[in-house]
């Protein structure tokens, strides 16, 4: 299975709680696998500023090196069977790295289009997601209406094509009380969920 790995956090890999889920999902996967990996933070995707905005809709602009970068990165996503994103809250929702990723993959033209019905998803590779999240505190409960983490990738990343499967979530990493037990039930379920897993 050929897998893409994303990572949207600001941290490295290494010190990240959302990739820890992730690489506990890889650590059990039964098999072999080709594995492509992306760091968003690393990558030097550029943020939608005016300036970028004017290059990707300027039909008279002999180089469009924004729109080449964001069509490769799209081209490369959808490329895999399967995609892992890890994926921290910040402030209730995605990183900045979270950010840049969704502009990159929703172009217009590219992966989804304007039709007479509304806009459509592009992407028929048969590509599908698993959503790693991770916060500080505990945004299930009452306060599962503040995470706009998984919410926002799913709607964004489905809506152009892609096949949502699941999603993982350590709470309460900044916490000494709770963390700890917190980790090792989402260690044990992301587990359970890889030795079983199947396309």
């Amino acid at each position: 299975m050929k897998i893409g790995i994303v990572s949207l956090s600001p941290k490295p890999n290494a010190m990240s709680d959302s990739y820890a889920l992730l690489q506990q999902f890889l650590d059990k996967l039964p098999g072999e696998h080709e594995l492509n990996h992306f760091k968003i933070s690393d990558m030097g995707l550029p943020i939608w500023s005016g300036e970028v905005l004017m290059e990707m809709f300027n039909p008279e602009a002999e180089e469009h090196p924004n729109k080449d970068a964001f069509h490769k990165l799209i081209d490369d996503i959808t490329s895999n069977d399967l995609v892992l994103i890890s994926s921290p809250i910040h402030n209730y929702g995605v990183s900045i790295f979270g950010k840049i990723f969704v502009d990159a993959m929703v172009i217009a033209g590219k992966s989804f289009a304007y039709t007479s019905e509304g806009p459509s998803g592009l992407i028929k590779t048969g590509t599908k997601f698993i959503i790693f999240g991770s916060s500080g505190g505990d945004f299930t409960g009452p306060l599962a209406a503040y995470d706009m983490n998984v919410p926002y990738l799913k709607g964004t990343l489905s809506f152009i094509g892609l096949e949502f499967l699941d999603s993982f979530y350590l709470p309460n990493t900044a916490s000494t009380r709770l963390g700890e037990a917190s980790r090792t039930a989402a260690m044990e379920k992301v587990a359970d969920y890889a030795l079983n897993f199947s396309l």
